[in-house]
């Protein structure tokens, strides 16, 4: 009976022993799942700026060649307007320098 006692004694000294260990383990295991969704949670944050960054980098890039491309045009488009106005001024002029001379001749 002694001899069972003992036995008795000693699991529940080395099951006393292993749930320490084993909660010690748990406690590891919490810890380092705390510090890696930490670091898993700041890398998606500065991944994510990344991400912005780059975005807004691409996006700023395409409007200003849109914006050139359209002024470019717009240039093409007023040159092209003064030219036709500069032209028409010429043909108006003449027409009316034609007109003056017939007028003058009659």
């Amino acid at each position: 009976m002694a001899n069972l006692v003992e036995t008795v004694n000693q699991l529940e000294a080395l099951s006393a022993t292993k749930v320490a260990e084993f909660e010690k383990k748990l406690q590891e295991m919490q810890n380092n799942f705390e510090d890696q969704k930490l670091t898993y949670k700041n890398q998606v944050e500065t991944d994510l700026t990344q991400f912005k960054q780059t975005m807004r980098e691409e996006y700023d890039k395409k409007f200003l060649e849109v914006e050139s491309d359209l002024r470019n045009k717009s240039q093409l488009s007023i040159g092209q307007i003064e030219d036709e106005i500069a032209n028409r001024r010429e043909d108006l002029t003449q027409k009316i320098a034609e007109k003056v001379v017939k007028e003058i001749w009659q």
